[in-house]
């Protein structure tokens, strides 16, 4: 039996009683909890006799039977009655003036801004909850002291949620956008049906998900990314473990580090990819300052109270290589230089590590609509272009938030005031002075938000890309269980430098994930083959599902007549 908190998820109460092997590998091995955010794939288990169920997006509401996900599964352990019974039955086609995909911070104020000029909006989110990574709010429970979750971003994030919940937007929870189809149709799985969704304008919400380099043992269960850890305990109070390594670059793993010390975690040890900040960072520091200072000093208090804990912060360091120890799922770490200078490797034994080396951009919805996308070297990843109003290529389309750069909470809130408010206005709806007023502020915001996070990243660029150099025994796909010299050998013998014909000699892209962790890697491989700089075209196409689906929640979408 594994106690579980109403509300929580799944994967919180398997956390919490130390439950990490959850899916069964071909090797034998198993995977754990890895994201936390339904992007990976290896949290799926078997509940209620239902496979393939990702425990991070699955809120306990009653008892369970929870099983480790097996490693292969017949299609006789599969329901699908109830899907039969859905196909034979007719359901309204969803069309609505405004539709937003994501309830994080740009998505909620989008569908806010459109709803109080007068569209008829509907939101769609893939979590149970509203808020996103960002403004995730905790589970309630008597065990739980709600005082310790009043902070300003619980407070920010609490505000705005309510506010949405008092307007007049439809809003759709635990609904994946499995497939998007010109026109402007998306294809959208509940938990009992699969609709057809049609909208006259789109805005897409959609986030980011973390940059993880790859090394070996990075599949191991214990490792994840450090927004993993931080939802576990920020929305159920959970810690990943006792003593914990946190490894990468940004600002993120200090914010996550403090919050572990700050709730009692025995030992935290940061691992940074950049160099520890000297004279030469003061200016940039002060154009933090100017441009946003209770941001900056924000991170300043995250840096404060690790070292009054005394935490171990290491700078222009990354994670070698991971290994079990023993049988109670401890890990020994060996990091080193990231400039490869091996007097500094040193070992460290934690329970459990946490990687976040940046984010990418999840764009999966505006590609396969056919957006113009600007390719972004360093990161590996595509960046949907847009112009002032965070209209896209297409006039019918928006694009706000992480989806389409890393700017951060505040900046993905003023596009989403700007694109809900742009959106309204192009459906003939005019807005009232002070809605004008508000949308000026946020023009001028997003210049200011923009301004801040160059000078951020400016004080956190890394001492060496990280991805430049990868052990050959790496597992660089952590779907199909590919070693990244597997990958380079094709990349190295092959003629046409495409990822198509990557994909299937190596069947690299292909698992669980579709190639959002190995894809853009293997990206930046082919095209420093080629000897050009990335392109949009390197990239695997968007191919629907855009997440996977079961073959029953498919059967249970509704066309319409000749639609």
């Amino acid at each position: 039996m594994i106690p579980a908190r109403r509300g929580e998820s799944l994967l919180a109460a398997l956390v919490a009683s130390h439950e990490l092997r959850l899916r069964e590998f071909p090797t034998g091995e198993y995977r754990g909890p890895f994201c936390g955010m339904g992007v990976c794939q290896d949290c799926l288990v078997e509940v209620d006799g239902a496979p393939a169920t990702r425990a991070c997006l699955t809120t306990v509401e009653a008892s369970m039977t929870v099983r480790r996900q097996a490693n292969r599964v017949t299609a006789a352990s599969i329901p699908i009655a109830d899907s039969q019974d859905a196909a034979r039955t007719s359901a309204p086609l969803l069309e609505s003036q405004v539709v937003v995909v994501g309830a994080g911070p740009g998505g909620i104020v989008a569908a806010l801004s459109a709803a109080n000029a007068g569209a008829d909006v509907l939101l769609i989110d893939e979590r149970p909850k509203l808020g996103g990574q960002y403004y995730k709010q905790p589970v309630t429970g008597k065990d739980l002291n709600l005082a310790e979750y009043d902070d300003p971003q619980f407070r920010g994030g609490r505000e705005l949620i309510d506010k949405l919940e008092r307007s007049n937007v439809t809003v759709l929870r635990a609904a994946r956008v499995v497939g998007a189809y010109e026109s402007l149709d998306l294809v959208v799985a509940l938990e009992n049906e699969t609709r057809l969704v049609r909208p006259q304008k789109l805005i897409a919400a959609t986030g980011a998900y973390e940059i993880c380099y790859p090394f070996e043992g990075w599949t191991l269960p214990g490792v994840m990314t450090t927004g993993a850890a931080q939802t576990l305990l920020r929305s159920y109070r959970v810690v990943p473990g006792r003593q914990v390594l946190i490894a990468g670059n940004g600002p993120l793993n200090f914010q996550v580090a403090a919050e572990l010390i700050n709730s009692g975690v025995e030992s935290v040890t940061l691992s940074e990819a950049a160099n520890r900040p000297g004279l030469s960072a003061c200016n940039t520091i002060a154009r933090m300052m100017t441009t946003a200072p209770g941001l900056t000093l924000k991170g300043a208090g995250y840096l404060s109270s690790l070292l009054r804990a005394r935490a171990s912060i290491r700078y222009g360091e990354k994670i070698l290589s991971v290994e079990p120890v023993g049988d109670a799922g401890r890990l020994r770490a060996i990091v080193g230089s990231v400039c490869g200078d091996e007097s500094t490797r040193h070992e460290i034994e934690v329970d459990a590590i946490c990687l976040g080396y940046g984010f990418r951009p999840s764009n999966e919805i505006t590609r396969a609509f056919g957006c113009k996308h600007d390719a972004a070297s360093k990161a590996g990843a595509l960046q949907t272009a847009r112009d002032d109003d965070c209209l896209t290529s297409r006039d019918d389309i928006f694009a706000v938030g992480d989806c389409a750069g890393m700017n951060g909470a505040p900046a993905a809130e003023s596009d989403g005031l700007i694109a809900g408010s742009v959106a309204a206005q192009m459906l003939g709806f005019e807005l009232s002075a002070q809605q004008e007023e508000r949308l000026a502020r946020a023009r001028s915001l997003r210049g200011r938000h923009a301004r801040f996070q160059n000078a951020l990243w400016t004080l956190f660029e890394p001492v060496r890309d990280v991805f430049e150099v990868i052990d050959n025994d790496a597992i660089a796909c952590r779907c199909e269980n590919l070693t990244h010299a597997t990958i380079q050998q094709v990349v190295d013998e092959g003629e046409s430098g495409s990822m198509g014909t990557l994909k299937r000699a190596t069947r690299a892209g292909m698992g669980r994930c579709q190639g959002r962790y190995c894809g853009p890697a293997i990206a930046k491989m082919l095209a420093a083959k080629i000897g050009r700089p990335l392109e949009e075209a390197d990239l695997w196409a968007p191919r629907p599902p855009i997440k996977p689906v079961r073959i029953g929640d498919l059967a249970k979408l509704h066309l319409l007549g000749d639609d």
